[in-house]
This record gives structure tokens, sequence and C-alpha cells, in this order.
């Protein structure tokens, strides 16, 4: 008789464990459609990239501004992981994160708008500031989000949702473009920078609904350790985690590589402005075009993804990186009436590989970290990446003092490196969780 009840209790726990399962599975699922909306409105490599270059003329301010997306989203984290890992609910984290971001992108909305065309450096200084606390709210949101997708989706799963929600999110972007070409166009009754407030006002709005889709997730209540690390102990479990574990070093060599494989990415829109001599409202017609590329992508990277592993889809998304730069430099030998539909190749293809690297580098990431121990895993991982968030405004400089080719063919040479770290990974898809590896 006691055999019977376990029996139906185990069943019961089971059923409700897959009910939670499907439930965040399709939450998450739901967030990341609606945050690839804002993000395309609001784009760090297209859309910011073009306002920034418009409003101040320069490419050390573009390379400036996307490098403190990347710095403001790595350097919470060291921080934030130390507050987490002890705490069986992270969720509270994610409305702190929350509040900034969409405090500060209304701020951003409200002070394009009030500033407009009467000074523009005081509008970049104001939305440089107020960008850098939004992307601080994304890397305090980042390690609550990951450790609470970690408990909720198996292992089998994961990459599986974010190519689900890349390829969904791709295929709403396409529409996204064709809205941001009209918004842009000269026809449109609205002029810079009055435009840009628009989308700015569109990416806060959808922010909102991908935020409180994750926020109705149950979040799982996993064991985790009984008290909070002293502080200074916590920093000594960095370079621990360096010494003690070769997928957890081999996997940041393989992302510093990477970093500078990417460094001509914010660059490939004012190249475009400066070069090709393209109008604003193109680059409504290169964001629909990389989206359709994206969904076409990530119906490669679901297959790769489920059949290889993520090892696979940093590796061939990396390949994909070797391409990218040699598109615009290649597009000034072309006649100049032609030159601004074979530039879309560079969008289709640089898309394509930001939806790949983002699904291998969250799955990868994922699956290596021991589940006591994930959120500090992660958040070094992502601090000790904090000094190639200026990658960027060093490209810009390069740009300045050199040419935009140079910056081209430097992302070239560390993209073949690049693949080579890429092949030299483990496959951690099948890891054990052995908690041992994060003491």
């Amino acid at each position: 008789m006691n055999i019977l009840f376990r029996w139906v209790q185990i069943q019961k726990q089971k059923a409700v464990t897959d009910e939670y399962e499907t439930r965040n599975f399709r939450l998450a699922f739901i967030n990341g459609v609606l945050v690839r909306i804002s993000f395309r409105f609001a784009d760090p490599t297209m859309i910011l990239a073009a306002f920034v270059k418009q409003l101040t003329g320069s490419n050390i301010m573009v390379g400036l501004v996307s490098s403190t997306m990347r710095a403001g989203w790595m350097w919470p984290q060291l921080f934030i992981s130390n507050l987490l890992e002890h705490r069986p609910r992270k969720m509270p984290f994610y409305y702190i994160g929350f509040g900034m971001r969409i405090i500060s992108w209304i701020l951003i909305l409200l002070s394009t708008l009030l500033i407009g065309n009467k000074n523009p450096l005081l509008l970049f200084y104001v939305f440089y500031a107020l960008y850098f606390v939004a992307s601080s709210g994304l890397g305090v949101g980042t390690l609550p989000f990951n450790d609470i997708v970690a408990k909720s989706v198996p292992v089998r799963r994961r990459a599986r949702l974010f190519s689900l929600r890349s390829l969904w999110g791709g295929i709403c972007s396409i529409g996204v473009g064709f809205i941001i070409r009209h918004i842009l166009s000269d026809d449109f009754s609205l002029s810079f920078p009055h435009n840009y407030a628009l989308m700015f006002g569109a990416s806060a709005v959808f922010l909102v609904g991908s935020s409180v889709s994750f926020m109705l997730s149950k979040e799982p209540i996993r064991p985790v350790r009984d008290s909070r690390r002293p502080f200074w102990q916590h920093i000594k479990r960095g370079p621990h985690f360096l010494k003690t574990d070769r997928d957890y070093r081999h996997f940041l060599i393989f992302r510093t590589v990477a970093a500078f494989s990417g460094m001509a990415i914010p660059f490939y829109i004012p190249y475009a402005l400066d070069r090709i001599r393209i109008s604003a409202s193109v680059i409504g017609s290169y964001t629909a075009v990389g989206a359709a590329s994206a969904v076409l992508a990530n119906l490669l990277w679901i297959y790769v993804g489920d059949k290889y592993g993520s090892k696979a889809l940093l590796i061939a998304s990396a390949c994909l990186a070797c391409i990218a730069p040699v598109i615009p430099l290649v597009t000034g030998y072309l006649p100049g009436t032609q030159q601004a539909v074979f530039y879309a190749l560079v969008f289709m293809l640089t898309q394509a590989i930001i939806n790949g690297q983002g699904i291998g580098y969250m799955t990868y990431a994922l699956n290596m970290s021991p589940s006591m121990s994930r959120p500090t895993y992660l958040g070094f991982l992502n601090t000790m990446m904090f000094p190639m968030s200026f990658v960027p405004l060093l490209s810009g400089w390069l740009v300045k003092v050199m040419s935009y080719e140079s910056v081209f063919i430097i992302s070239v040479i560390a993209s073949i490196f690049t693949v080579c770290f890429a092949a030299n990974l483990s496959n951690v898809d099948e890891r054990d969780d052995i908690e041992s590896k994060g003491d």
C-alpha cells in the first residue's frame, strides 16, 4: 500500500513538473519573440548606429555606443551572481533589471522629443547616459533569466527554445523592417530625430510585453547554498574556475577571439551612409532583409542544435563570420547602381551569424555550468569578457586613423581564428552536472 501511495505521489509530482515546464517554455518563447521585436526598433548595430552617426557624424561615437551596450550588460554580473547564488528565487532581480530598462527607454524617448535638433551634442550625452543605465539593467536581469530558464527547460529542449524564439522573432521582424523603412523615409510626417523617438517608443512597448510574459513564469525551486559567500571569497572563484575547468577556460578564449571577429558589425551602416550614400530609409529595407535571412538561418540552427549540439552551432556561425566582412570589401568595385542591392548580403549574413552565435553561446554556457553554481559561472564568464566590450570603440578609432577596409580585414582574420578555437571546444551538452567543478 505504501509503495502504491508513493508511486501515485511521484506521478502527481511528475505531472506538475511537466505542466510547469510546458508553461515556462511557452512564456519564454513569447518573451523571446517580443524582445526581438523590441530589439529591432532599437538595434544597436543598425538603428542606433544610424541615429548616432546622423546626430554626431562621428564613427568613434558609434563605436562608443556599441561598446556601452556590451559594457553595461557585462559589468553588473559579477556582483549580481554573488547576490543570486544562495537565493532560491531569482525572479525579483529580473524585476529590478526590467525597471531599470523601461525607465531608461521612456526617458530616452522624452529627451529625444524635447531636445530634438536644438542641441544635438546635449541629446547625445543624455542618450548615452540613459543607454548605459538601460544596458546595465539588461545585465542585472540576464543572470536570473538564464537561471530560471535553465531550471525550467530540460537540456534537450534548450537549443530548440532559443532557436524558436529567434525564428518567430525574425518572422515578425521582417514586418518591423518595412515599418522602419516608412518611418525613416522622406515622406514620413516626422523628421530627424523625432522619427527615431517613435521607434524608441515602440521598442519600449514591446519591451514591457516581453518582460511581463516572462514574469508570469512559475520559477522552480531548486537546492541552493545555505548562505551568501563573502565577496572576497566570491572574487577568488573566477580564477579557480579558469584553473580547474578546461571547458570554461577554452570557452572564454573562444569568446575573446570571437569579439574581434565581430568588430566590423557596428560599422556596416556607417560605411553604407558614407561610401554607398544610401538614404536613411534603406536601413529599414536592410532590417527586413536581415530579419528574413535570420528566419531561414534559424531553420538551419534548429536542425544543427538538435542533431549536433551547441558546439556545432558555434562552429557553423563562426564559419559564416569569415564571409560577412568580405562583402563591403567587394562592394566598392561594383557599379554604383548595384552597390546598395549587393550590400544587402552583409546584413543577410550578419543576422544569421548573430542568431547562430546567440543560440550557441546561450546553450553552450548553460550546459557547461553546474546547477548550484550557475549564476556565478555565468557571471564571471561575462564579467571577464568586460574588456572585450571596448572592441567596437577600438574599431571606431581604427576607422578614423586608417579606414573602414582595415577594420573589415582584421575582422576576417579574427574570424578564421575563431573557427579554429570553436573546433577545439569540448562537447558539453552531455557534461555531468558535478557541483565540485564550481567549488
